[in-house]
């Protein structure tokens, strides 16, 4: 390294990038038509950036919500109620500024208006119970996401 950078100098320090969080003030709803099997809704919401206050805490409630079979949405909407064939949620964590989503894929065309309906029942009545205490689920789910790199 010395040998092809020493004689170089060091530049002025960059400064760190601060990015402002936008501001959504109503909702935005884009429907898209295609010829399709089954519709899916989509839904997006801005979260803290990666390793800030609040970030941890919405990868939890992503997988409380929507991450596997036995995830509350899951088994409210597709076994449960019925109307939906999948549900995912996920954090998707990044160092400006992160997204929440969650993605509900309707059983039928005819169940996708029931789907919205249902979904939204669902996650208001998801929200208003909280994480159970402890939540062993989640945290094994982490573990072993975690678990291969330990091992190196």
């Amino acid at each position: 390294m010395q040998k092809y950078f020493g004689s170089l100098k060091a530049g002025q320090p960059v400064p760190p990038v601060v990015v402002a969080q936008p501001r959504i003030t109503a909702e935005r709803r884009v429907v898209v038509a295609d010829r399709i099997e089954l519709p899916r809704l989509s839904l997006a919401w801005h979260t803290p950036a990666q390793y800030q206050p609040g970030d941890a805490e919405m990868d939890v409630v992503a997988n409380l919500l929507g991450g596997g079979k036995s995830s509350r949405l899951y088994k409210k909407l597709v076994y449960e109620r019925q109307v939906a064939q999948s549900v995912t949620a996920a954090q998707d964590s990044m160092s400006l500024g992160s997204v929440f989503g969650i993605e509900v894929v309707a059983r039928s065309a005819r169940s996708s208006k029931t789907s919205s309906v249902w979904w939204m029942r669902s996650w208001t009545c998801c929200c208003a119970r909280g994480p159970p205490q402890p939540n062993w689920r989640a945290r094994a789910v982490f573990e072993t996401q975690l678990w291969p790199g330990w091992r190196r």
